[in-house]
């Protein structure tokens, strides 16, 4: 299926039906297709006498390496060895009460958390704050923001050391309000929160989103009562929050008052929100973009399937290379009454057209709210996911600017659930917080997790080892032919788990699984999958993970 681009005339209110083909899913299928046509011709050249290893032809044998290892040669190797190394699951608040919707921002190495916070009233919400000066590895003492205990859902934008944070409120209820506070200092001092809107009524769901100059953009839901539709409404300021711009309606009379996620890039606004309308069957994701910095704004473009089945939890991100990426759950090809799969889509043209669905990212129906960062092409996906029977975390990251993708990656297994997960990237690091209870089944505390993304076997030659921490995985022969041995350095005695995998993702064979005393564990590997056949010449993965930590290193198998 190709590609329907959208009117030259601006966006409509049309979409791309369905998924690519497999046979467009490129380069990953390109490059394993590519592969197996080169063993075939390398195979029909060995019946020739001409390329027999006899003397008087020694570069016979050269040739037929050379043919054979063209589809690594062909790929970009920051592209496959780039790679993320987690620590270890860090507790960010020590308070009783449940703790609901952290969220992460990163400017740098700063890296600030938000949080709806229950420690006192036990029902109604306070909104406190977190910063990391250091990247991650140490945090400074929290900070309450609001002053009064009636706060909701909060949202955080950062750019340097300005930080802005909007949340709605019910301390003047039967109104809701849309608060705001900001900090110039990264997040040691604070302004008075304060409404940013004078409209009565129910006001709830703030985004915020940082655009040039001194640009602050935020929207928020509207709603005049209970049970009356809601509206969607604009406001900006030019002078990083002083005051505020008069708010205008972009959506009325919408039929959902779902999350509204908002983000920037390249000059356009991007909206992207869970909702219906005339023509939709069912809850879609749907998307609108301004390049007028809010003052108009195109009609809506589902990026989901439309049909009867829910699209829920959309997340936007948009990258400076003109890109926009997007995810959410939907449950298309699920049994289960909640949850569904993470579904992926992304524009090249800063939301002008969309590429079709290739794919989702996940494919066990359990999953529920996810999202996404990206950074120097680089694009991080985290979930929260029910297979085991509790709620865990799972990661995704695509090194080539969401086109392929990486094997998933367990990213916490504790004693509880794991849930709502917020991701944000920046400097060659990884960040996500998330709701925990496995502390106490009767509250939750905010939990975060730090990914450094390892580059350092890049353009060193293949068999060389990358490091991960403590830990290292060294591949020797590699290319190989009948086999290939993997040894792992272990600092201490640690639970491992090796496991080989396609070029698509998709698992062949788990090497090892178990516990290794402290030193050298070897694995080999005799070129076969899980039931014994032997796999075609190309591109594997393996994935060394040990307590918490992960590492991925390329195999190249040669006929």
């Amino acid at each position: 299926m190709t590609i329907k681009p959208l009117s030259t005339q601006g966006l409509k209110p049309s979409r791309v039906q369905g998924f690519l083909h497999p046979c467009a899913r490129l380069p990953a299928r390109f490059l394993s297709y590519l592969s197996q046509l080169l063993n075939f011709l390398t195979s029909q050249l060995r019946r020739y006498p001409f390329f027999s290893p006899a003397p008087v032809f020694p570069c016979s044998r050269a040739l037929l390496f050379l043919l054979s290892l063209a589809p690594l040669l062909l790929c970009s190797p920051s592209a496959v060895l780039a790679q993320v190394s987690w620590g270890p699951d860090v507790r960010l608040t020590f308070a009783p009460g449940w703790k609901y919707w952290p969220i992460v921002e990163v400017s740098g190495d700063t890296v600030y958390a938000v949080w709806e916070d229950q420690r006192r009233s036990g029902l109604e919400g306070e909104i406190f704050f977190r910063q990391s000066l250091n990247g991650g590895l140490t945090w400074e003492s929290e900070i309450r923001l609001d002053t009064i205990t009636t706060s909701r859902a909060p949202r955080i934008s950062v750019r340097g050391p300005m930080v802005h944070v909007a949340w709605y409120d019910y301390r003047n209820a039967p109104d809701v309000e849309i608060r705001y506070v900001r900090s110039t200092d990264a997040g040691m001092s604070w302004t008075p929160d304060t409404a940013v809107l004078a409209r009565w009524g129910w006001n709830f769901n703030p985004a915020l989103a940082i655009g040039g100059g001194q640009e602050v953009f935020l929207t928020y839901v509207q709603q005049d009562s209970p049970t009356s539709r809601v509206g969607v409404w604009f406001r900006k300021s030019t002078n990083e929050g002083v005051t505020w711009q008069r708010d205008t309606l972009i959506l009325p009379r919408i039929y959902y008052q779902g999350p509204r996620p908002l983000s920037y890039g390249q000059g356009v606004l991007h909206l992207v929100r869970e909702g219906g309308g005339p023509g939709i069957y069912g809850m879609e994701i749907l998307y609108r973009r301004s390049t007028d910095r809010g003052a108009s704004w195109v009609p809506d473009v589902p990026l989901s399937p439309l049909d009867s089945i829910t699209s829920q939890w959309p997340r936007v991100t948009a990258s400076k290379d003109s890109a926009v990426h997007v995810v959410w759950m939907d449950g298309k090809y699920s049994q289960y009454p909640w949850t569904g799969d993470i579904f992926y889509r992304r524009s090249t043209d800063r939301g002008y057209t969309w590429e079709a669905i290739r794919e989702t990212l996940t494919t066990l129906h359990r999953a529920l709210s996810s999202d996404i960062a990206v950074d120097s092409g680089k694009v991080h996906v985290v979930w929260d996911d029910e297979r085991s029977g509790k709620w865990v975390l799972y990661y995704r990251e695509s090194t080539d600017n969401g086109l392929t993708w990486l094997p998933e990656l367990l990213l916490t297994n504790g004693s509880q659930n794991s849930n709502a997960p917020s991701i944000a990237t920046a400097n060659g690091k990884v960040h996500v917080v998330w709701g925990d209870n496995r502390d106490d089944t009767l509250k939750s505390e905010v939990y975060y997790k730090r990914g450094v993304i390892i580059t350092g076997v890049e353009g060193k030659g293949l068999g060389k080892p990358g490091f991960s921490g403590d830990l290292t995985l060294e591949i020797s022969p590699n290319p190989f032919r009948k086999e290939v041995f993997i040894k792992c350095f272990l600092p201490l005695h640690l639970t491992l788990r090796l496991t080989l995998y396609n070029i698509l993702g998709q698992e062949i064979k788990i090497l090892a699984d178990q516990e290794a005393v402290q030193g050298v564990f070897s694995a080999r590997w005799d070129g076969r999958d899980a039931k014994g056949k032997d796999v075609p010449g190309g591109i594997y993965f393996v994935r060394l993970e040990s307590e918490g930590r992960s590492l991925v290193q390329r195999i190249v198998k040669v006929r």
